[in-house]
């Protein structure tokens, strides 16, 4: 339940941040990652092709399957992008908040505290996985949209062909 509550938070903050570039980067993850599987079937069927001897079917499922594998590398490559200048944009909205809570009491008293300077440390300190952990939730999303299409093309070779990833762990 407090990982749905961060990846809840996570999100919104995002959302509220900019909410273009995390459209951009669920996009282009998805993307990316989606590509793999669909790249592994263009060039089955380009395989069927050159074994019938079918040439133009071959070059075509052949420029397919190679410009499915450049948006599988560039989807990685600019998913990282997008989700670190978001992930940077949480960690200074983060850090400002917590600037904000800490200068909230009247007084500097509570500076002074050895107890409320380590407690506030630890906060700022951990602020950085925190907001690392969105780019793992961003790439979590692409996994599964991968895994899911991995399965449906076993799932259309042959339904026994699903249980494979279960028994390759």
């Amino acid at each position: 339940m407090k990982t749905l509550k961060a990846a809840r938070f996570l999100l919104s903050l995002a959302a509220r941040l900019d909410p273009w570039r995390l459209v951009g980067a669920v996009v282009v993850i998805l993307a990316g990652c989606s590509a793999a599987p669909l790249a592994a079937l263009s060039l089955a069927r380009f395989a069927d092709d050159v074994v019938s001897h079918q040439g133009h079917g071959a070059l075509n499922l052949a420029v397919l399957a190679a410009a499915l594998l450049v948006v599988q590398l560039m989807g990685s490559h600019f998913s990282h992008l997008c989700s670190g200048q978001l992930y940077e944009r949480q960690l200074a909205e983060l850090n400002i908040e917590l600037i904000e809570i800490v200068s909230r009491p009247p007084g500097i008293e509570h500076l002074d505290d050895p107890a409320f300077a380590d407690r506030v440390e630890l906060v700022r300190s951990s602020l950085f996985g925190t907001t690392q952990a969105f780019e793992s939730l961003l790439t979590l999303s692409g996994l599964l949209l991968q895994t899911a299409i991995t399965a449906g093309i076993l799932f259309s070779l042959d339904p026994w062909l699903v249980l494979l990833p279960l028994f390759a762990i």
